[in-house]
């Protein structure tokens, strides 16, 4: 319900074009800044008010620079906060949402949708109310480490522990399965939409590809992915014919949309 259609390209998918990838440093408030043309870095701090935040958080770009954090308190008490970091590093608070480590979430038209993790989870966060909203509840199965793309009008969804993937039609509230994907459990999962094709890819092993206007339809084009992939400390990053994202423990992942093929390296130690 509330739902309008995307009127700019940046709300048409999870990934958007830049020659700069930003991630958080697991247990710190720095966020790390990557030249994906010279790897070279650089780190600025948010001086988030909990002590510290740890990479099982979710976070998803919103227009203008600015990052949407759901925050994980690292002291084993689990609690959520969620803020608005922009580029000059002030920071907004907002209300906490339910509690659901290793969820993801993704900005949709003023909205940020946010799915799955320990709890099942399945709300939103209304930008203009400034408020969540509950929606329709995920269908039974085990969604931590979520990862998740818009197409359109629909959202895809899929898991480290998920043999399948799913859609959330916006405009119907509801979810669907793509019935002749059978993906491969347990496995981290990234999805990825680009210049009107849709991709899972599987850690150290498939690709799957899909054309955006027969999102039903899957192919497997590969066998051997050699890489880490669930983007839990970055969003989705395009630069140079390749999606670029971090996965735990500072490694930088890669795919390359021309050859298919997704490969992973050290930034630098921990």
């Amino acid at each position: 319900a509330g739902y309008a259609k995307p009127e700019n390209e940046f709300n048409q998918k999870n990934t958007i074009e830049s020659r700069y990838l930003k991630y958080f440093k697991d247990k710190s408030k720095e966020l790390v800044i990557v030249d994906l043309e010279t790897m070279n870095t650089r780190t600025t701090t948010f001086n988030i008010p909990v002590k510290a935040l740890s990479s099982i958080s979710s976070m998803c770009l919103l227009p203008n620079g600015r990052i949407f954090y759901n925050a994980i308190y690292f002291d084993w008490s689990w609690n959520c906060f969620t803020f608005i970091l922009e580029e000059n590093n002030a920071i907004t608070e907002l209300p906490k949402c339910k509690y659901s480590r290793f969820a993801t979430c993704i900005y949709v038209d003023d909205y940020v949708y946010y799915f799955g993790g320990t709890h099942r989870i399945a709300e939103r966060f209304n930008l203009r109310n400034n408020e969540w909203e509950s929606f329709a509840a995920l269908p039974d199965g085990d969604y931590r480490y979520a990862c998740s793309a818009l197409f359109n009008d629909k959202i895809l969804l899929s898991g480290y522990y998920l043999t399948k993937a799913l859609l959330y039609d916006l405009k119907q509230d509801s979810y669907s399965d793509i019935p002749n994907l059978q993906l491969v459990t347990p496995k981290h999962k990234t999805a990825i939409s680009w210049n009107n094709r849709a991709y899972i890819i599987e850690h150290s092993g498939n690709t799957y590809e899909s054309e955006i206007n027969n999102i039903y339809n899957w192919n497997c084009i590969g066998t051997n992915n050699t890489y880490t992939c669930s983007p839990k400390q970055s969003c989705l990053v395009y630069f140079n014919s390749n999606v670029y994202f971090v996965h735990y423990h500072n490694i930088l992942c890669e795919f390359n949309l021309k050859e298919k093929i997704g490969q992973s390296r050290y930034l630098f130690k921990s």
